[in-house]
């Protein structure tokens, strides 16, 4: 579990998509990176805390509309075509789509952003149900103005492996439960479902 604190100033989470049309309409404006930025990227030093281990299979279904509850208030997203680091200088490059939540103490979007911010909050609560996720989280100092304020701190939860829950007619992906060996079981197959699911529970984030 994950204390959040009033220390923790800020939420991001980050979405790993392989090709742009999986990201939504609302959220499709990405940025290019260029090789220097991969090249930054790839060297920046890392001085955040892991606080969740990579998670296979873990749902969202309710954690935006938590963290809103919790009194964070979406301000900002950021689309960004990015590439492939294990080969900066192949064609290959992959998205990333996040999403920034400030609590609300400390929230200031843009006008231009709180005129999309219903859509592109109604496409990711979409993205979070319709998908699970392999889930991982970093406490991360906060820099204001490329300065660290010593007393708060940053949230980045990473969301990568996309598996989605509904073919593109909507109904459910299938699947044959399986025992322990690998080996198929049961007669039929049945709904793909999630094996844990990232929940707020008062002030801790929990895999559930």
């Amino acid at each position: 579990m994950v204390i959040l604190d009033k220390n923790t100033r800020l939420i991001a989470l980050q979405f790993k998509f392989s090709k742009l049309a999986e990201i939504p309409k609302a959220a499709r404006r990405p940025k290019r990176e260029t090789l220097q930025e991969c090249r930054e990227r790839v060297n920046r030093s890392n001085n955040g805390v892991m606080v969740i281990e990579p998670t296979k299979n873990c749902s969202l279904a309710e954690f935006l509309k938590e963290i809103e509850a919790l009194g964070y208030e979406m301000v900002d997203e950021l689309c960004m075509e990015r590439i492939d680091n294990r080969n900066p200088y192949c064609k290959k490059t992959y998205y990333v789509a996040r999403l920034l939540f400030a609590h609300h103490k400390f929230a200031e979007p843009s006008e231009e952003f709180i005129r999309a911010r219903d859509d592109i909050r109604a496409a990711f609560l979409e993205i979070c149900r319709a998908a699970m996720w392999q889930a991982q989280a970093f406490f991360n100092p906060f820099y204001r103005d490329s300065e660290e304020i010593t007393d708060q701190r940053a949230l980045s939860i990473n969301l990568n492996a996309r598996q989605p829950l509904f073919l593109p007619n909507g109904k459910p992906v299938m699947v044959w439960p399986k025992d322990e060996n690998g080996k198929r079981r049961g007669t039929v197959p049945l709904p793909l479902i999630a094996d844990k699911s990232l929940h707020i529970m008062g002030d801790f984030i929990a895999l559930v």
